[in-house]
């Protein structure tokens, strides 16, 4: 981050006046700071709800956080401590601003309140590029666990992993440390010239481009994923929908380079207030979509999870049916009686005859392993899995079936 030091020609050394150096006056800060700290805190609660929500959901399915879970969680942390340091140093970001523009004027304690400006922006910047790398490696996560089954998904997965790492890097890499912690000289007069707004500019696009590029590359994994599923177009759609959310995140990073380029001040560097307003709005954008992204399949399985199978027989018709079934095989092993394996199989081989007195989760197990018995002449209790009904592991993405079981005499 760059800042324009307005000073009499006179409180330059000589050595220094034949550098580049603006003339003209920068213009007033371009956001007020009420609504600055205003949308800073509303981004936070707004992003607080949706990772509320998806901690809540993981509680209540699989009771346990993945390394998806874990990124975003860091993330958020890091946006509390953003918002903190901006309540703590805005004052003197829009102080510095004003007295550049001649609203105010030039205290005794003007480098002072200028060096805090400059750390905040920092360490908000670094924190800011981390968020992004965090959003992508939640994403990427999540969307591996989803298609651990998928083949050859790994051939894609890995290179988008080193290429959204390699993005933070670059990001990182080519900040002007030397305009953010150098002596009062060199940011005044050095790190406003011509040579040093070109190329924050360039890295800006950079940047952009980088980031821009690798969201779209972890956008095609769930496309790679859901192409072969055998499910209904319109659910189909809603998923592709749905794990394309980051394409708001990609909007924003553009509109954010387009935009702090259209806002720049007059002698070519950008308005503080608008390019810390767009960064913020990306970070907290940033975890809305990734726990949006994981909020249809964490609350299918908060569903499942909560319900037991529906049996069209009455529970007492059900008892006699399974009592009769239970003496019948109580001292022979019918040989007749067959497991019917299944390519979407999840779990272990199921006994019928116990399903009654197993756990919520052996129901999903056992209804995925049904059995035929053959020559009993009477009706069984059929075990029916419907559209509607996915018993799987969290957000795992597996083939739909129906099935039925029935006898003939």
């Amino acid at each position: 981050m760059y800042l324009f030091v307005r000073r009499q020609a006179n409180d330059v050394p000589a050595s220094s006046q034949p550098a580049p150096y603006p003339t003209t006056r920068p213009t007033p800060p371009g956001i007020p700071y009420g609504l600055f700290i205003g949308f800073l805190w509303g981004g936070f609660a707004i992003a607080s709800i949706f990772i509320a929500g998806r901690l809540y959901a993981r509680a209540r399915t699989s009771r346990r956080l993945y390394l998806d879970d874990l990124f975003i969680s860091f993330a958020y942390i890091l946006l509390l401590v953003s918002a903190a340091l901006w309540q703590w140093g805005a004052k003197d970001m829009y102080y510095i601003l004003n007295a550049n523009a001649g609203l105010v004027e030039i205290g005794p304690d003007f480098v002072a309140r200028m060096r805090r400006f400059l750390l905040v922006s920092f360490i908000v910047e670094i924190f800011y590029y981390t968020i992004l790398v965090l959003f992508k490696l939640s994403l990427l996560f999540f969307f591996r666990r989803a298609g651990s089954s998928a083949n050859k998904f790994e051939y894609f997965w890995w290179p988008i992993l080193v290429f959204s790492i390699c993005t933070y890097l670059v990001a990182i890499g080519d900040v002007d440390y030397h305009c953010l912690f150098g002596s009062l000289e060199k940011i005044s007069v050095a790190c406003n010239s011509s040579s040093a707004t070109y190329f924050l500019k360039i890295t800006l696009d950079v940047n952009c481009a980088l980031d821009v590029l690798s969201d779209f590359l972890i956008m095609l994994l769930p496309i790679l994923l859901l192409w072969n599923i055998q499910i209904r177009w319109s659910k189909k759609i809603a998923l592709f929908g749905i794990f394309s959310l980051s394409i708001i995140t990609m909007a924003i990073a553009i509109a954010r380079v387009a935009d702090v380029g259209a806002t720049q001040k007059s002698n070519g560097l950008p308005d503080s207030t608008y390019l810390w307003f767009w960064s913020s709005l990306q970070s907290f954008l940033c975890i809305v979509v990734s726990c949006a992204a994981a909020f249809r399949q964490l609350f299918m399985a908060s569903t499942r999870s909560n319900s037991k199978p529906n049996w069209s027989p009455t529970e007492s018709y059900y008892d006699r049916i399974l009592s009769s079934f239970w003496s019948r095989n109580k001292q022979s092993r019918d040989p007749h009686k067959s497991n019917i394996p299944i390519s979407s199989q999840v779990g272990k081989a199921g006994n019928y005859f116990e399903m009654r007195n197993n756990s919520e989760e052996d129901w999903q197990h056992v209804s995925q392993n049904p059995g035929l018995v053959h020559n009993l002449g009477k009706p069984i209790a059929a075990c029916y899995k419907g559209s509607d009904q996915n018993y799987m592991h969290a957000n795992q993405i597996v083939r739909e079936v129906e099935y039925g079981v029935t006898t003939s005499d």
